[in-house]
């Protein structure tokens, strides 16, 4: 009885311990030759690997293998935006412009325009967009994902 209640403790201790702790990411800065790379200052100083960071725990993540390309990219975007749609098996992503990663800032970055049914069924057009940022080696990591969907 003595040695279960030292093990429940102990446990109890380590998950406080480990819930104390802040999450960080510490982007890989590397990326597939394929995508474009952007310096832009401006966007670096508004919007960063630190502005993701600060999402968490809405955030959502998946194991990749090998360098982000252009087409996970994309993929991990639009599957994570139609997951936050109220009707995903009638979304029509339209306009999704090709990943960049933009180096100042440690994100990847897609937008486009999703059609999509609203609340009372009506399909309208909103704009989305997704920054992401990678933690791993040429070998893979994971993608760590954020989006918004806003109307125009």
């Amino acid at each position: 009885m003595a040695r279960t209640l030292m093990v429940v403790v102990a446990l109890a201790t380590a998950v406080a311990a480990a819930q104390s702790k802040p999450f960080t990411l510490t982007p890989a800065r590397i990326g597939a030759n394929e995508v474009k790379k952007v310096q832009d200052t401006d966007f670096a100083r508004s919007f960063n690997y630190v502005e993701v960071q600060k999402a968490y725990p809405y955030l959502g993540s998946k194991v990749i293998k090998g360098l982000p390309g252009n087409q996970v990219l994309r993929d991990r975007c639009l599957e994570y935006v139609r997951s936050t749609l109220k009707t995903p098996s009638v979304a029509k992503f339209v306009n999704v412009g090709t990943p960049r990663y933009h180096t100042d800032a440690g994100v990847y970055f897609v937008s486009g325009d999703v059609d999509s049914q609203n609340t009372y069924g009506a399909m309208i057009r909103s704009r989305f967009w997704c920054s992401m940022v990678f933690e791993g080696t040429a070998k893979g990591g994971i993608l760590w994902i954020q989006s918004d969907v806003y109307s125009r």
